[in-house]
């Protein structure tokens, strides 16, 4: 199987094409407070911090996204958003430790169900006949498995963010499901666009 390459907005996909708001955003806000918030290291106004364990450097002088691990690679849309949103909004508090679904989230819904909703389709296909390829996957980007479903595993999207990921196979009623959670603290570092396009990454980096 192909991995799945996650959609991006209308005439966006690179991280050079954010919209200007959100590096003002992260502008605005005391580098300090940004680095302490999120966990990123601080070196000369710009950031370091990790998705799905691989590092970023974040320059909000030059508006710049690199990837520390890929050399000249570029940046996609989705990471960038994911990174500076959070960098500019993540308030100081750790997880809650506690797992809860998408739809428990204000306007959580949206992500799982719509015209908007996150393809969980590729990771039950890709998964669910070798659900001990999800479990070394996760491993592979710095997460672990846990207890639930038929298969559950806990991932660092980034390092205040665990994002997990649930998986039943199929029997003879029903095709093998894949079910993302979230921490509960989640929205204090992300708000639903920022949570979209982690949960889209989660998708492309377990499949890639």
């Amino acid at each position: 199987m192909k991995p799945y390459k996650p959609q991006m907005p209308p005439g966006s996909r690179w991280a050079e094409e954010l919209p200007g708001h959100l590096w003002e955003n992260l502008g605005a806000r005391g580098p300090e407070s940004a680095a302490a918030a999120t966990g990123a290291a601080l070196e000369k106004g710009r950031f370091i911090l990790p998705v799905f364990a691989r590092p970023y450097l974040v320059d909000p002088q030059n508006r710049r996204v690199e990837d520390l691990s890929q050399g000249e690679a570029r940046v996609d849309y989705n990471t960038a958003l994911v990174l500076v949103t959070h960098l500019a909004q993540a308030v100081d508090t750790p997880p809650a430790g506690r797992m809860i679904s998408f739809n428990e989230l204000p306007g959580g819904r949206a992500l799982v169900a719509g015209p908007h909703a996150l393809p969980l389709d590729p990771l039950a296909e890709h998964f669910g006949g070798n659900p001990q390829a999800l479990v070394e996957r996760a491993l592979e980007l710095g997460g672990e498995e846990i207890d639930g479903a038929d298969v559950a595993v806990r991932l660092p999207g980034l390092p205040r963010v665990p994002i997990y990921l649930m998986l039943w196979l199929a029997d003879e009623e029903f095709p093998a499901q894949a079910v993302p959670g979230v921490d509960a603290q989640v929205m204090r570092h992300l708000d639903l666009d920022g949570l979209l396009s982690l949960s889209h990454l989660l998708v492309q980096r377990l499949t890639e």
